[in-house]
């Protein structure tokens, strides 16, 4: 089948075009315009021909402008030379009258100048003195006019004759010669494009005649590849027929041409060979047709016994693959138990530990206990016989506290008797002033002793409050004390009573812990057992997706080769239908 599309492809590909002798004749596309082999042969040859003849025309037209350049030139020189003898003549003839002689020469540069322009030169005659005016000779007179100091500067160092200047706003050809009978250079002054004219008019009669040419050349071209293609436009129209399916009737084209003469043979053979293999093709596609019907009956059953085995497979697949995500929970649970056990194990000897440890806290708690109670009973006695003790202070401090009365009576006495003593020394005059002086002493001194009384009732004062504080502050004390005892008690029982329970807990962990290495002893026998059984699974999962694998493949395989069948019997009906058209 692949080489029938080949042949096929070739055949229409040379439809399209062909080749004889190294020359492929086929037209191309060049910007949406579509040129054949005609249009191309007379579009290089119109480029040659117009090319070769710019190429001629451009050399003729220099070459003419420069030798028509070179005999203006010498023209002008000899102008030029003829005014000099005319000059070096009038002066000769006129060598008194210098006015005359100006006459004579301004004529004759006239006469020159008409001349030039009967020869459709457009001259100016300038003269330049020798002090640097310049002048132009115009209607049998000189007038001013502007030149540029580039020109006379030239006119004064080149070494030629003649050169060529922009002046004016055109290009000027100067032929100059020094004349010494007018002091001065006489220079003739003619444009470029009045001595270029003769060129162009021969640039003119170059185009026109290529004109005329390529005309020509194109009708002859024309009409010579007419009579050579026409034989090509036979074969093509014979190729139209072929390809609108009439290979019965294909004539033969005659040429004068060897090799379109062969095309033609070779075209006509090939469309006998295609008529005779596409009477085979026939026979093969009805023939394809039958075995494609027999086929597709076949593959139809085979396809449906397929699809049975493959949901069957699907089922055990997918209960397999259920059973397999089982085992992998039970898996991760036998892994989180082990976890678990060795997490329990690990507590349980924490916990032993720690209850060993806070057997002997309570153990050291419960000694702690009792000496604080010896303690507090000691400094209960202590704080009581020390109550006692400040009561005792008490009671001396009211005593000294009636002393400090006493003694301040005392000295209130002693101030009134020193007082009564002054007024009687008084009364004694000068006999009574050293007793005056015994009483005041005695006096002051009462006074101190008042001071110091009050003094020390102040100070007993503030004694008594101080021990009655410290008397109300002992009572709380010990009646804390004696609190604190009492609970101290209460937790030297409760102290005995945790111990004992601590120890039923120590029994209850030994136990367990017993039980739990018994239990991780057996979990990694019931794991292996597990593990035996998943692995047995995923063998049966691993060959089951094996299986459907291969009826997958096998499924694809089969849907491949319906589809070819397919492509046959739909290729096999158009080449029918071809082949009928």
């Amino acid at each position: 089948m692949k080489i029938l599309k080949k042949q096929t492809q070739n055949i229409l590909a040379k439809f399209k075009g062909f080749k004889f002798k190294g020359f492929k004749f086929r037209g191309f596309r060049f910007k949406g315009l579509e040129l054949t082999f005609p249009l191309r042969l007379i579009f290089m040859v119109l480029t040659l021909f117009i090319l070769s003849l710019s190429i001629i025309g451009g050399v003729s037209y220099s070459k003419v402008k420069e030798s028509q350049m070179t005999l203006v030139n010498e023209r002008l020189e000899r102008e030029v030379f003829i005014m000099r003898e005319m000059a070096r003549n009038y002066k000769y003839a006129y060598l008194e009258d210098e006015h005359l002689f100006q006459e004579q020469v301004l004529s004759a540069a006239e006469d020159q100048k008409i001349k030039l322009m009967q020869n459709d030169l457009s001259a100016r005659l300038l003269l330049i003195s020798n002090d640097g005016t310049f002048q132009e000779v115009n209607n049998r007179r000189l007038s001013s006019v502007s030149i540029t100091d580039e020109i006379i500067q030239r006119t004064k160092d080149s070494d030629e004759h003649s050169f060529i200047a922009d002046w004016q706003n055109r290009e000027w050809l100067f032929t100059f010669g020094s004349i010494q009978e007018l002091q001065g250079t006489f220079v003739i002054a003619v444009p470029t494009s009045d001595i270029a004219a003769s060129a162009k008019s021969l640039a003119n009669y170059f185009l026109m005649a290529g004109i005329i040419s390529v005309i020509i050349i194109s009708f002859i071209i024309s009409f010579i590849m007419k009579k050579m293609t026409s034989p090509l436009t036979d074969l093509r129209n014979e190729m139209k027929k072929a390809r609108n399916g009439d290979l019965k009737n294909v004539a033969y084209t005659n040429s004068n041409i060897p090799e379109i003469r062969s095309l033609s043979k070779s075209f006509k053979m090939l469309m006998d060979q295609i008529s005779s293999m596409f009477d085979n093709i026939d026979n093969a596609v009805t023939q394809l047709n039958v075995t494609g019907d027999e086929l597709s009956a076949s593959s139809g059953d085979l396809t449906s016994k397929q699809n049975f085995m493959k949901q069957d497979l699907q089922n055990v697949m997918d209960n397999s693959k259920k059973t397999q995500s089982t085992f992998s929970t039970y898996e991760e649970t036998f892994m989180e138990l082990t976890k678990l056990m060795d997490l329990l194990l690990t507590e349980f000897r924490t916990m032993k530990e720690k209850q060993n440890d806070m057997n002997e806290t309570v153990e050291f708690g419960t000694s702690g206990v009792t000496a604080i109670i010896h303690a507090l009973e000691k400094s209960h006695t202590a704080i009581e016989r020390l109550s006692f003790k400040i009561e005792d202070f008490q009671e001396y401090s009211s005593n000294i506290k009636e002393a400090g009365s006493m003694i301040r009576d005392l000295a209130d006495q002693t101030r009134l008797l020193s007082l009564n003593a002054k007024i009687e020394a008084a009364r004694a005059g000068e006999f009574g002033k050293g007793f005056g002086v015994v009483a005041s002493e005695v006096g002051k001194l009462a006074e101190d002793s008042r001071s110091a009384a009050i003094e020390i009732d102040q100070k007993v004062n503030d004694t008594v409050q101080i021990g009655e504080f410290f008397t109300k502050e002992f009572h709380l004390l010990a009646k804390e004390l004696s609190i604190q005892l009492h609970n101290v008690n209460e937790s030297s029982k409760m102290y005995q009573d945790l111990s004992s329970a601590i120890q039923v807990v120590n029994n209850q962990i030994s136990r367990s812990t017993d039980e739990v290495e018994n239990t991780i002893a057996v979990i990694p026998e019931l794991e292996q057992a597990f593990q035996n059984l998943h692995q047995n699974t995923i063998d049966t999962i691993q060959s089951v997706e094996a299986l459907y694998e291969t009826t997958e493949l096998q499924q694809k395989i089969m849907d491949e080769t319906e589809d070819i069948r397919i492509q046959l019997v739909a290729l096999g009906q158009s080449l029918s239908t071809l082949i009928r058209e």
